[in-house]
């Protein structure tokens, strides 16, 4: 993923290493042994837009690489982390739609349940 990525996070650039996470579009419970290795079921992400990422408090749309966050984030606080980005870098391929497609579904779900939560 690091070579996929060109060592750089998928979002903002940063390109120290030791910060950065690849991060399962798929998660690694939910995914084969070949979908876990597979180098498109993810991103190579900041450290703490992993952590928003595998909380479904941000996704990535499949075909277009925009950034959707819940609404739990307030635009300030987007800002704040993902700077002025509002889409991966590179635009995702085929392959890696499909998984980034799984974890946008989860997301939208999540974002259903949190919505209904403060309705009621």
């Amino acid at each position: 993923m690091i070579e996929l990525w060109e060592g750089q996070c998928a979002v903002t650039g940063a390109y120290t290493l030791r910060a950065l996470v690849a991060s399962h579009a798929k998660p690694w419970t939910d995914s084969t042994d070949v979908e876990n290795l597979d180098t498109s079921n993810g991103l190579l992400l900041a450290g703490t837009l992993d952590k928003v990422y595998d909380g479904y408090l941000m996704s990535v749309h499949p075909e277009t690489g925009e950034l959707l966050f819940s609404d739990a984030i307030d635009e300030a606080e987007r800002a704040r982390l993902a700077g002025d980005h509002t889409r991966l870098r590179k635009t995702p391929t085929a392959e890696q739609a499909v998984y980034l497609g799984a974890h946008y579904q989860r997301f939208l779900a999540k974002k259903a349940e949190r919505s209904s939560k403060l309705r009621n």
